[in-house]
């Protein structure tokens, strides 16, 4: 309600936002949604018009961006992959970085758009790339994480004060937004 008080305009259905777009644009939440959302009867590739770009920037599967462009072409309609990181915060701020697949003519029509959200971006290939350059993301967050967590867990063994620890290595090579 706050979006359409300032002027938006509602949809139905992804079908509808696509039949009046000719970029849409999506993040949800979970592989199956995004399939729901593009490849589905009321979805975003049964409504976009030859040219268009769909652009998902949901967190999913390398092999699902690589389906979803392989239909999308078989339409006339580009498709990109660009998953983010950066959080609400990186949202709201138009801080993310986005981590961008696909061909370049699509990427080349959407660019400013990114740029509008994004403080880091990054074409990083053929459709499915971005979604690839995220999942190489994760894994590192995720091993700098247990090793963070494993610092300190030797530190409350060895008695230290855990915050006094933390606030001595955050200025040096261990600190890191994960600490």
């Amino acid at each position: 309600q706050p979006l359409e008080d300032k002027g938006a305009t509602v949809a139905s259905s992804p079908r509808e936002v696509a039949e009046n777009s000719d970029v849409c644009f999506l993040i949800v939440g979970y592989p199956s949604d995004v399939e729901k959302c593009v490849l589905g009867d009321d979805g975003v590739l049964a409504g976009m018009k030859a040219g268009g770009v769909i652009v998902d920037m949901t967190t999913s599967e390398p092999a699902l961006a690589v389906r979803i462009h392989e239909e999308a072409k078989a339409k006339g309609v580009y498709s990109i992959d660009a998953p983010v990181s950066g959080g609400d915060a990186g949202a709201k701020n138009a801080a993310l970085s986005i981590f961008v697949g696909g061909d370049q003519t699509p990427v080349d029509k959407v660019w400013p758009l990114f740029e509008i959200m994004g403080k880091s971006i990054e074409h990083m290939g053929p459709p499915g790339s971005g979604q690839h350059t995220k999942m190489a993301n994760q894994i590192m967050i995720g091993t700098c994480m247990v090793g963070l967590v494993e610092g300190m867990l030797y530190g409350v063994k060895a008695g230290l004060d855990i915050q006094q620890v933390i606030a001595a290595v955050r200025g040096g090579a261990a600190g890191s937004k994960s600490l």
